[in-house]
């Protein structure tokens, strides 16, 4: 539930704060004072698109910030991991500088403008005259019956469509078998033929790479040869006593054949050099012994990895990929080879599939059409202390005719059921049911969804409802009984109502006003919650336009009075 909204540089607001105390809120004011800046915060901090001209003049950003209790609500999977709140309550903040750009924070931490809108679905649902379309939605319509028929019929919607895709698949995954086996010869000889030239080549990952660099160290051989033979016989060689190995010998015994402390020194130098050049000699001989190419030609490795090439153009993917392709393709060789028995499985999976589909449709179509009659009563209920006596709410449940269909006997099934809902409303005894987009008003929509979400109220997650203009084309005793409809509501839900009614007003827990006036040539509001008096005479002004009014003030009192009481 909302527990506080702060504002800041929106539209005519320039710093306000709302703490919401009790379950039902009401925000009145007179027209232009700025009401619609507390419902366009609300929207900012949920994650909707804000016009950057609604930036206060002369500020250069908006804010944002709301508290939330979210004890007890249930979030999908995702949003469970980063709603994470130990003392039950999250702080969303939002703000917007005049070129478009806006940050978003959870919990104090950066967010994204589409997980606070993700995150709203949980926390709320506002209702206004541009939210009347989803009123008029199909799949809402669906899922507001199922929620009013209960548990069970919610779980079966979801186990029909879970049958209802195994069915389409099982249906899709025989029609291709189907067409396999109808070219079965064809392809099995195709696939050997093609499994076969594979095989004989019979290639390893990455072999390319490992041909080319086998022929390049054979086209490297002789340069590598020649420099360890050349280096061999300048360090030492048998034939012209010339070698370096030699000539060091030579200075050795011609120094030995001088005995000075002089000679000595030198000596041993010439003796460690000589030592060196023998380890070189010994691991260039080495090098020389170990330098073999196999029985691998250069020839043969060039065949090799044009055969290998000619693959990878005729597959267009690398070796290690083709190597994948053929995998599947042995698999899809064995599944053609054996295609009669799977054949048979999958038919007999699908007639058993088409059995359970069948027989949930059934159960979920019976639960639909009871359900459906004691929705309409209790809706057209409601609807006659609204001002919309005469009218009667319909709920149709119609079989389908058209789409992705599933026939069973005489039963067509879609992915939800074998029947469309339609929510329907019929203005006078000898009127046609219509559509209620086709024959409902703004205002009469609006009450609509009021007595839809009364009826409802003991199935819906969500905790919080906001409703605007759901008094629109209402007064008098009807406007007695919205307010009480709020009040009904705000039993079990946080209900924040922006409205003009003194009649809707005076049944709310809390009334926030919001006023307007003019500072330095400019409008300015004040957001303000008033108690006692000044309540009576904020009633009084709604009811008469004069807050000082005398019987305005005594009529107030008795609305007031009659809130308190129900």
């Amino acid at each position: 539930m909302l527990r506080e909204l702060r504002i800041e540089n929106l539209g005519v607001v320039v710093d306000a704060q709302i703490e919401f105390k009790g379950k039902f809120t009401v925000l009145t004011g007179e027209t232009g004072a700025g009401k619609t800046m507390v419902l366009q915060a609300l929207a900012m901090v949920l994650g909707s698109r804000i016009d950057p001209t609604l930036i206060r003049n002369g500020s250069v950003k908006a804010i944002a910030d709301s508290v939330w209790n979210v004890s007890g609500i249930e979030f999908d999977h995702d949003l469970s991991e980063t709603v994470n709140s130990e003392d039950d309550e999250i702080l969303i903040s939002r703000s917007m500088t005049s070129d478009g750009k806006s940050k978003a924070y959870l919990g104090g931490r950066p967010t994204t403008a589409s997980v606070l809108d993700s995150l709203a679905d949980s926390l709320v649902v506002v209702h206004g005259q541009h939210e009347q379309r989803r009123l008029s939605n199909a799949t809402w319509q669906r899922e507001a019956l199922d929620r009013f028929c209960g548990q069970m019929c919610t779980d079966l919607s979801i186990e029909v469509n879970k049958q209802y895709l195994k069915v389409r698949d099982l249906r899709s995954e025989l029609k291709e078998l189907r067409s396999a086996i109808d070219r079965k010869d064809t392809e099995v000889a195709k696939l050997g033929e093609e499994l076969r030239v594979f095989d004989n080549l019979n290639p390893v990952a990455n072999e390319d790479d490992i041909l080319l660099a086998k022929i390049r160290k054979i086209e490297n051989f002789s340069s590598i040869q020649s420099a360890l033979t050349d280096a061999l016989n300048f360090l030492s060689s048998d034939e012209d006593d010339r070698s370096a190995s030699d000539l060091l010998k030579q200075a050795i015994r011609s120094l030995d054949s001088v005995k000075s402390d002089l000679t000595v020194s030198m000596n041993d130098q010439l003796q460690i050099s000589s030592n060196l050049i023998n380890e070189v000699v010994s691991e260039l001989t080495r090098g020389l012994a170990d330098l073999n190419l196999g029985e691998e030609s250069l020839d043969d490795l060039f065949s090799r990895r044009a055969e290998i090439q000619s693959m990878i153009r005729r597959y267009g993917l690398p070796l290690s990929e083709i190597i994948e392709v053929i995998n599947e393709k042995r698999i899809s060789l064995d599944n053609l080879l054996n295609s009669d028995a799977t054949l048979e499985q999958k038919e007999l999976d699908l007639k058993q599939a088409l059995e359970l589909l069948g027989k949930l449709a059934n159960k979920l179509k019976t639960l639909r059409e009871s359900g459906s009659k004691k929705l309409s009563i209790a809706v057209t209920d409601e609807l006659k202390g609204l001002a919309m006596t005469g009218s009667e709410f319909v709920v149709e449940v119609a079989d389908l005719q058209s789409g992705d269909l599933v026939e069973i006997g005489e039963m067509l099934i879609g992915p939800f059921g074998a029947e469309e809902v339609r929510f329907l409303l019929r203005s006078g005894a000898n009127v046609p049911s219509r559509p209620i987009s086709k024959s409902a008003s703004g205002g009469e929509l609006s009450r609509i969804m009021l007595a839809l979400q009364v009826v409802l109220a003991g199935t819906d997650k969500v905790q919080t409802f906001v409703f605007d203009e759901v008094d629109a084309g209402v007064g008098g005793a009807a406007a007695v009984e919205v307010g009480r409809r709020l009040a009904a509501l705000s039993r079990t839900h946080q209900v924040i109502v922006v409205t003009h009614l003194a009649q809707v007003a005076c049944f709310a827990d809390q009334q926030i006003v919001v006023s307007g006036s003019i500072a330095n040539g400019v409008k300015e509001s004040d957001v303000r919650e008033v108690f006692g008096d000044d309540r009576i005479k904020e009633i009084a002004r709604m009811l008469s336009g004069l807050g000082e009014s005398g019987s305005a003030a005594s009529h107030a009192k008795e609305l007031l009075a009659l809130g308190a009481t129900g």
